[in-house]
This record gives structure tokens, sequence and C-alpha cells, in this order.
């Protein structure tokens, strides 16, 4: 085994895809995990703005990584044994300010953002579907995990809201069937991220 640090960037820009392994949990993080990752994340954000030296680098904890068989022509795959649900979170926050780049005209910001989502070079690529992403989810996330990287926001709240709707009003007990009507659904109700909400221990 080979165990040495190295920043998350070199790590994201590397001409490489991380697979989650069949048997690996879903995705499963949520506000008691990504509040203090954001912290974590603005703070030294902040540092760096106001021209402080940073005594402490962010550590964003262990990755376990096996190579899978090289095979000629395809961009490397590595299997993610452990980590996934810090470098997935750590790819949707990439994929945020991305499109805030975007939004605010910085197109130098966003293409180097991109850098750090999608591999290069697709023409050279067996099957581009899959090796021009950084990370794969497991299948249950993997599509909507991609479009969380390449819709907008409206367009995922089109494709996926309707399913959320139903499941949180299946599961809640007692609501009058008044407030299934339309506009009774309050936008302070919906999931912050359609991806999994369960209650997991993280890895």
């Amino acid at each position: 085994m080979d165990a040495k640090a190295i920043e998350v960037g070199p790590v994201l820009s590397a001409r490489q895809t991380f697979v989650v392994p069949l048997y690996q949990r879903r995705f499963a993080w949520q506000e008691d995990r990504l509040e203090p990752f954001w912290s974590d994340l603005t703070s030294k954000a902040t540092e760096c703005l106001d021209g402080k030296s940073q005594r402490y680098a962010h550590y964003m904890g262990a990755l376990i990584v096996l190579p899978r068989r090289y095979e000629v022509g395809r961009v490397q795959a590595l299997h993610l044994v452990d980590g996934q649900q810090r470098i997935t979170s750590f790819q949707l926050f990439l994929a945020a300010i991305r499109d805030l780049a975007e939004e605010l005209g910085l197109t130098t910001m966003s293409d180097q953002l991109r850098a750090h989502l999608f591999n290069s070079d697709e023409m050279l690529m067996k099957n581009p579907n899959t090796e021009r992403y950084k990370v794969l989810p497991t299948a249950p996330d993997r599509a909507l995990f991609h479009d969380l990287l390449e819709s907008d926001l409206t367009s995922i709240r089109q494709k996926y809201m309707p399913a959320i709707f139903f499941k949180i009003r299946i599961s809640e007990k007692g609501i009058p069937r008044s407030s299934c009507e339309p506009g009774g659904f309050s936008e302070s109700r919906r999931v912050s991220s359609p991806l999994r909400t369960e209650k997991i221990p993280h890895s």
C-alpha cells in the first residue's frame, strides 16, 4: 500500500476516473456533514482572500483507491474504496462554483473548474459517456449526479421534483388531502439535494 499526502487539486485535475464500486453504499451526506465541509472550505477561502498565511491545510480525509486493469485507449479508472462521500461532495461544490462563475461571466475560472469535473480529449476515449467524468458514483446515483454536473437548476427541478414531491407526501402521516393540491407544496419543504436523503453513518 502506497500512502502519501496529496492536494485535492492534482487528484481531480489528473486524467482519470474514480469509480465507486457496486458494493459501496449510495451518497448519504446531509446537513450534519455538509455544513462542516462548507465551513472549512469558506474559512480557507477567506484566509486566501485576506492574504493571511495558512498554518494548516484543510484535511479532506483519506482516499483509498485500487487501480483497475489499464486498457490502451481508455482513461485510467480507479476503484474508490473509501472517501466517496467526500470526493462526491467536493465535485458538487466545484460544479456549483463553476455555475456561479459562468453567471458572472468569469470564463477562465469556469474553464479551470470544468477541468476538475471532466476529463479532456473525448475524441480519444473509447466510451466518452463514462470516461469523460472524473467521478462515477454507484449506479442508482449516477444519472442524477451527472445531471447536477451538466444541467441547469430549472431542468433538474423539472426532472426530479415530481418524484420527490410524492415520496415526501407518502411518507408523511395525517396530512390533509387539501395539502396535496396544486400550490400546497411549500418551497421550504423541498429537499436541498435530490440525492438520497437517508441518515446513514458517513464513511
